[in-house]
């Protein structure tokens, strides 16, 4: 990418990426929420898709730290991919997050895993990284998250406003 004609949202991701994680507890809220958002997330598969090298390699490093297991990026035309198919990895990292093995539509928030506003604001890192956009300051303020299941939009709404952020849900 060009310097010059990157955009305000992924210098913002790549300087998300650089935040330091000091507790395991965040190091997993983190990864909840790109797994939530991720393009799918079931008993089958965990599959995400990115074109920025930092946020692939903030994800793997994740998964390594949570799960100490080394996953793999793999180029597939203009996007870097993660995926997840190990039946019991996948059971692992469905039991890590609260759920149990039964499959869902759309999985639902897990308040359990953002009870500390270190680990809210954790979880919802991951969701910008993976499903997130921001407008430059110098003009209107805009952050936008892109949800496809409006459920777990809602949590997620609900997960904001007790931290003092009021979004507005557009469907």
């Amino acid at each position: 990418m060009d310097k010059q004609n990157i955009s305000f949202s992924v210098k913002a991701k790549e300087e998300l990426c650089r935040v330091p994680i000091n507790k395991n507890c965040c190091a997993v809220a983190e990864l909840y929420g790109i797994f939530l958002y991720a393009n799918t997330f079931d008993l089958k598969q965990i599959r995400i898709k990115t074109e920025l090298t930092s946020v692939a390699k903030r994800i793997t490093m994740l998964i390594e730290k949570v799960f100490n297991v080394h996953i793999e990026i793999k180029n597939i035309g203009q996007r870097l991919v993660i995926e997840i198919n190990d039946d019991k990895l996948l059971e692992k990292i469905m039991t890590e997050f609260g759920y149990d093995t039964k499959p869902y539509i759309s999985y639902p928030l897990n308040r359990n895993m953002v009870e500390q506003d270190c680990c809210a604001a954790s979880f919802l890192r991951g969701v910008f990284l993976i499903s997130g956009s921001v407008a430059s300051p110098d003009k209107k303020s805009h952050l936008e998250i892109k949800c496809s299941h409006i459920a777990l939009c809602r949590q997620v709404i609900s997960l904001m406003l007790d931290l003092g952020i009021e979004p507005k849900m557009l469907t």
